[in-house]
């Protein structure tokens, strides 16, 4: 039933949504991603898609300029190891931090939230962002542009 009455909401009425949950939100959260991984631009699609709110700013740290605008100060070797989320408070949060410090932003994210705050996951989640981090440098799929499987570099 519930389902039924969302089909009879029109575009304004979720405008109007969107506009009352955010009118306390001031700017974007940057999302700096590898934009030469396959795997990295998957998840900022998924990402975008779960953007309901319309809160993110995804950018890749490969294009200089945009790179510098938001966080001047990171070098593309500490970039390279993970995710960096900026808020416009100007906080920096890295990899599994980054993406639970986004999932209150991202209303379909919001059931997971009691498990990514779970005593005990914080470990556990740095780790395996970790592995996955690590093993996506090995990509031998041609949707990523490393020149070799253990090689990274701007071509």
């Amino acid at each position: 039933v519930f389902s039924a009455y969302l089909g009879l909401l029109l575009d304004e009425d979720l405008i109007a949504t969107t506009n009352r949950l955010n009118r306390h939100w001031h700017g974007k959260i940057a999302v700096l991603f590898d934009g030469k991984c396959g795997l990295c631009r998957r998840s900022v699609f998924m990402l975008t898609l779960l953007d309901h709110l319309n809160r993110l700013r995804c950018i890749d740290y490969w294009k200089t300029t945009e790179r510098k605008a938001i966080a001047p100060k990171l070098t593309i070797a500490t970039l390279d190891r993970a995710m960096h989320v900026i808020f416009p408070n100007k906080k920096v949060y890295r990899g599994f931090d980054g993406f639970r410090e986004l999932a209150p932003h991202l209303p379909s994210l919001w059931l997971f939230l009691p498990l990514l705050y779970a005593p005990g996951i914080t470990p556990v989640g740095r780790w395996a962002y970790a592995r996955i981090a690590e093993r996506r440098k090995r990509c031998n799929h041609k949707s990523c542009v490393f020149p070799s499987p253990r090689g990274r570099g701007p071509g």
